[in-house]
C-alpha cells in the first residue's frame, strides 16, 4: 500500500510519528475508511498511476470550502500524493498532478492547492515545475 510508503517518508525526513503528528495505533483501519469515503464523494477524486498492473502512485484531491464572502469561494485541495520509491523522478507525480488540474477544472474551481513540508525539496521541485508557487504560510504550535 502506498500509504506505507509514504508514511515512512514522512518519518525518516520530517519527523511524523511524534508530537504535532503523532500517529494513532489503528492509523491503518482509519486510513482505509477515509479512502473509501474519498473515492464515493462527489467533491473528491483519487486518480492512480499504474504501471505493468501495479499501482505506483495516487493522489487525492477535494473541494475546500472557504468563507462565503469570496467570490471564489471553492478551491481544489491536493490532500495526499505519493509515488512509489523506486518510480520517482520519472514524471508520475507531475501527470498525477496534472489529472487533479484537470478535475478541477471540471469542477470549475478557481485553483488548486496543496500542503508540503517545507524541508521536502523533492516533492518542492516537483510541485514548482508543474506551477505552484507559495502562497500562504501554514504555522503550528503546540499549546499541550
Amino acid at each position: 500500500m502506498l500509504w506505507k510508503v509514504l508514511e515512512a517518508h514522512h518519518v525518516r525526513h520530517h519527523g511524523y510519528g511524534r508530537g504535532l503528528f503523532k500517529y494513532r495505533p489503528d492509523r491503518l483501519a482509519l486510513y482505509v475508511k477515509f479512502l473509501k469515503k474519498q473515492l464515493h464523494r462527489r467533491n473528491a477524486a483519487v486518480f492512480v498511476a499504474e504501471l505493468d498492473g501495479n499501482i505506483v502512485g495516487h493522489v487525492m484531491v477535494e473541494v475546500q470550502k472557504l468563507p462565503p464572502i469570496y467570490v471564489h469561494d471553492k478551491n481544489a485541495y491536493v490532500c495526499e500524493i505519493v509515488v512509489g520509491e523506486h518510480h520517482r523522478g520519472k514524471g508520475i507525480g507531475t501527470m498525477l498532478l496534472k489529472e487533479a488540474e484537470k478535475w478541477a477544472r471540471k469542477k470549475r474551481m478557481y485553483s488548486i492547492g496543496l500542503m508540503v513540508h517545507i524541508a521536502n525539496e523533492d516533492a518542492l521541485s516537483v510541485y514548482r515545475k508543474s506551477g505552484f508557487k507559495a502562497h500562504h504560510l501554514k504555522m503550528a504550535k503546540i499549546v499541550k
